[in-house]
Order: structure tokens, then C-alpha cells, then sequence
């Protein structure tokens, strides 16, 4: 087959040999064109497209990773009652542990009585019963007392 291609090219004068010089190097060319720089162009444009969405993604990846960072920190349920719980977060709010009369309805549930507690304070008891120690309120009732900030709380708590 070489010398046949030889015997092609050595029959063809100088400006045919030029043209089919030329051709295949625009043969090539085009080739390189459609089979590696086209799919190229196509990638960086799907690329493109989806760059905003995996930003997106990486914000929610960062900030779902400080979120276990900081699940991290929680006591586990599992090592801290509900009654613990209570007590430690009533140290935190700085509320008296006598203030609070507590009655276990079931493994999970427990029914808090506070008589008379400063408003402020129960806050604070209460959001850091669900910030730290993942127990939340099922149910609520609260009354004003006669004198100012006081109220009387019956909640029921839910660990876990």
C-alpha cells in the first residue's frame, strides 16, 4: 500500500501535491476541531450552568458540617435524663432546682410544675433545655401573677 500512495504522490505535479497538502492539514484540523475542542467547549459550558448550584451545595455541605460540630458538643440523651437535664439548665438560667416540681409521666415525657418563677428566668430554663440537651415542650400552660415578671408554668417536656 506505501508504494502505491508513493506512485500517487510521485504522478501528482507541484500545485496538486500543494492542494492535497493543504487538505489534509484541514482535514485535520477540522477532525481536532469536532473531536477535541468542541467537547471541551460543551464541558466548560455544562460546567458553567452548574457552578452556582454546587456553590449552593458547599454553603449547605459547610454549614451542615457545623452543625454536627456543634451536635457534637451535646450531651447524648442517652447519658443525661431528662431530670438532668432539667437540673443542669436550671443551673445555667440560675433558677432555683426547688422551684420546679416535677412528675415523670413515661420514659419520655415529664409534667413540670413552677408555682411562682420569673417569666426571664423560665425563658432561659427553657431555651436552654432545647439548645443543649435537645428536650423539648409538648405542652404549655402559663399564668401572670400578681406580682410583676411572676407566672405560674405547668409544662409537659418531651426528651429525645
Amino acid at each position: 500500500m506505501s508504494g502505491a500512495l508513493r506512485r500517487f504522490w510521485a504522478a501528482r505535479d507541484r500545485r496538486e501535491r500543494v492542494i492535497l497538502a493543504a487538505g489534509g492539514v484541514l482535514l485535520a484540523v477540522a477532525l481536532l476541531y469536532v473531536y477535541a475542542w468542541q467537547p471541551v467547549v460543551r464541558e466548560r459550558t455544562r460546567l458553567e450552568a452548574s457552578l452556582p448550584t454546587l456553590r449552593v451545595q458547599l454553603q449547605e455541605m459547610r454549614a451542615g458540617a457545623q452543625e454536627a460540630e456543634a451536635l457534637k458538643r451535646v450531651p447524648k440523651l442517652a447519658t443525661l435524663s431528662i431530670d438532668a437535664a432539667m437540673r443542669q439548665a436550671g443551673t445555667e438560667a440560675a433558677l432555683s432546682a426547688t422551684a420546679a416540681q416535677t412528675a415523670i409521666i413515661d420514659a419520655a415525657h415529664t409534667r413540670v410544675t413552677m408555682q411562682a418563677v420569673s417569666f426571664e428566668q423560665w425563658l432561659r430554663w427553657i431555651t436552654a433545655l432545647q439548645a443543649h440537651y435537645r428536650v423539648r415542650v409538648e405542652s404549655c400552660r402559663i399564668e401572670a401573677l400578681p406580682q410583676p415578671g411572676a407566672v405560674r408554668v405547668e409544662a409537659t417536656l418531651v426528651g429525645g
